[in-house]
């Protein structure tokens, strides 16, 4: 593992899960990948995962905003996402295990990758 991974692993760990501002839009940061030649950030806006070099820096908003704001967009995040549980099921009840696959096989679906292309790490819990 060279320096820059390590480095890159590192601060996704901190962050993973956490809601951060890239190219100007409010995204959760899920993962971390490669493609041989660069490393990237990966983020998901609640409907679409974007790959953006880790040249390119996410701003971090918990701990750097109000914590009742960090908690609404958290809170729209559940609401919004489609991977969130409150997104896709009625919650007055306990999730079935066929909802559960439903969830991580929709994640699975949308993480596909190119043929070059590797995730180093996966977070989807909004933190």
């Amino acid at each position: 593992m060279t320096n820059t991974e390590r480095e890159i692993r590192e601060e996704f760990e901190e962050c993973k899960g956490q809601i951060v501002l890239m190219h100007g839009k409010v995204a959760r940061l899920v993962a971390i990948g490669d493609d041989g030649h660069d490393f990237y950030w990966i983020t998901f806006d609640g409907h679409n995962v974007d790959w953006t070099s880790c040249l390119i820096a996410f701003i971090r908003l918990k701990g750097r905003i109000d914590d009742k704001d960090y908690e609404k967009l958290t809170r729209e995040c559940e609401f919004n996402h489609w991977d969130q549980p409150l997104h896709m099921f009625n919650l007055d009840q306990p999730m079935t295990t066929e909802q559960l696959h439903l969830i991580e096989k929709k994640r699975k679906a949308m993480m596909k990758a190119g043929e070059n292309d590797r995730y180093l790490a996966i977070h989807w819990d909004i933190n």
